[in-house]
Parts: structure tokens; sequence; C-alpha cells
């Protein structure tokens, strides 16, 4: 009889079985699910920051101007060599094209001649670029040192928390305008006065090469007197033969002190937001699996209860029926 039992047995346990698979499938789906949803908290946190893009925005001034011509190859060689560093600077994929290199001739009418990224850079023809200058002759008899450092600053713009601004300036700086054309200057000017946008040069780096040192002198001052100290170097015709052009640093965002304090606060503040979404996430999986447990042992109790056997009635033989009937007479 047990041996007609055990095929009910196995299949009550294989049933028992199949609902442990089902069980555990849940529980692997619940955590699942919790591990998605606490993914998209912390993405939706962390994501609602800003968007800022932290770039590097580069300008070289070369002055094409007749004054300059004595240092004019000298400015181009060395203009050559940083553009040759910018485009040996070691980048992540995806950094470089947000970049932005401006190259302008400063002369009667200065004029952006090439603009690109430093990626861009790599694989350019760099002494192609710098013949651009040579193409200015035309232009080179008056110098707009004003206007060229105009053009200058509106490719400089953005916000220096997170644009990191570089001006390097090869000049004489001495400013002989055009009056009636291009060949027709006005009186040379040494140093700028009040319509020179002084303020906007509190934010960029700006270095300048091949100054005359009497040149030298009465911008150091204007300089000085315009709070810029600092902002602002300087080297002369003798020394800037010596000078190695460092190219920028990779551009980092600068936060001010206050800037980092309300920062922090704004962190602290988004950590406990998540841990209370985290600690709720939790506690919610806790009581899912919880109650997913208590159904589960109770499946496995009954699943692992033994049945009692099942009889069955089996009909007597031909032969002892016919014992039976003549017993019975």
């Amino acid at each position: 009889m047990n041996s007609l039992a055990n095929p009910q047995h196995k299949l009550l346990n294989a049933k028992g079985a199949t609902r442990t698979m089902k069980t555990s499938r849940f529980i692997h789906t619940v955590l699942l699910f919790g591990m998605v949803l606490s993914l998209l908290t912390f993405s939706a946190v962390w994501g609602s920051g800003g968007n800022e893009e932290i770039k590097n925005k580069i300008v070289v001034v070369v002055d094409c101007s007749g004054s300059f011509k004595s240092q004019h190859q000298n400015a181009v060689q060395q203009t050559l060599r940083l553009l040759d560093n910018l485009a040996q600077t070691k980048m992540k994929r995806w950094e470089g094209e947000s970049d932005e290199v401006n190259l302008i001739s400063l002369d009667a009418l200065p004029q952006i001649v090439w603009k690109g990224s430093v990626k861009a850079l790599k694989t350019a023809n760099l002494q192609d670029i710098v013949k651009l200058f040579s193409a200015r002759k035309e232009f080179s008899s008056c110098t707009d040192v004003l206007g060229a450092f105009q053009l200058a600053f509106q490719n400089l713009e953005g916000d220096p928390r997170y644009v990191s601004k570089y001006l390097f300036v090869f000049s004489d700086l001495v400013h002989e305008p055009p009056t009636k054309n291009v060949t027709t200057c006005g009186s040379p000017v040494k140093v700028q006065g009040t319509d020179f946008p002084w303020n906007l040069m509190e934010d960029v780096s700006t270095t300048i090469f091949w100054i005359p040192a009497n040149q030298q002198l009465v911008w150091e001052k204007a300089v000085a007197n315009y709070g810029l100290k600092g902002r602002v170097t300087m080297y002369s015709t003798g020394f800037s033969d010596n000078i190695t052009i460092v190219p920028p640093p990779r551009p980092q965002e600068k936060v001010s002190a206050k800037e980092q304090e309300g920062k922090t606060q704004e962190l602290v503040g988004t950590l406990q937001g998540i841990g209370k979404w985290t600690g709720a996430i939790f506690l919610g999986l806790l009581g899912v699996l919880g109650l997913v447990g208590l159904v589960a042992m109770m499946f496995r109790k009954r699943s692992s209860r033994p049945s009692a056997p099942r009889t069955r009635n089996i009909a007597p033989l031909p032969a002892a029926r016919l014992v039976a009937q003549r017993s019975g007479r």
C-alpha cells in the first residue's frame, strides 16, 4: 500500500518545490524593484544640480602692424609654439570640444583669423594657421589696440566660475587707430584711458609679450591704478624670447568660500533626503519580505505534512470467488 501512496506524496513534494521556486522569484523581483527605485531616487537627487559647462577660453592677439614689424616673426613663432603645446595637451575623450581658441590679428581693423577647439588644433596644420597673419598686410599701417582688446573680451565672455579665461598678447601696445582710411592713422597713444574695458580684465589671466621697456612702465602703472596688479603679466622685448609659454591647465570650477559653505549645506540636506528615502524603501522591502517569508513558511508546512495512505478495494480473483461460493454451500 505504501508503494501505491508514494507517487501522490512525490506529487505533493513537487508542488511544494514549485511554490518555493515561485516564492524565490517573487523575492528576487521585489529586491530588484527596490534597487531600481533606489537608483532612480539617487539619480533624481544628484541630477537636480546645475549643468554648467566647465571650459577654457583662450585668445591670442598678434600684432601685425608696421610698428611691430621687427618683432612680428618672433611673435608668430611663439604663437606657433603655444598652439603646438595646446595641441599636445592630454585630454579625456569627452574633453576638448568645448574649449575655445581664438587668434586675432591686431592691425587697423582687428579680426579673428582662426577659431576652433583645442581638439581641432590636434589635427590642424599649425603652419597654415600662423600664415593667416601674413595675409593681413593691407591693414598693417595702423594699430587699433582698443578694438583688438574689445574683440578679445567679446570672445572671453562667460561665468568665471565655470569659464577659465586666458589672453595672450604679442604687441608693443602702441595705439594708432585708423582715421579716414586703413592707411591714415591717428596720433600714437601709449596707454589706454577710461574708455578701455579695464573692468573686463578682472577675471582674465592676461600675459603680454614683446612690449618695449618704457611702454611696459606706463602700462604697469595703469594696471596698478585700476586694481589689476597680479592679473596682468608683462614681458619686455629683451626678456620675452627667454619665456616658455605654458598652456593653460585643464579647467576647474571656481567656488568662493561662501558658495562652498552653501554647497556643503545643500549636500547635507541632499544626503538627509536620500537617507529618508532609502530608509523608507528599506523598511517597505523588509515588510514585503516578511510577509512573503510567512506565506512561504505556510506553503512549506502544508507541502511537507505526510498524507494518509489511500487504500483500494481490490476485487477478488475468480478462483478465490469460487472457493468462497463453495464454502457458502
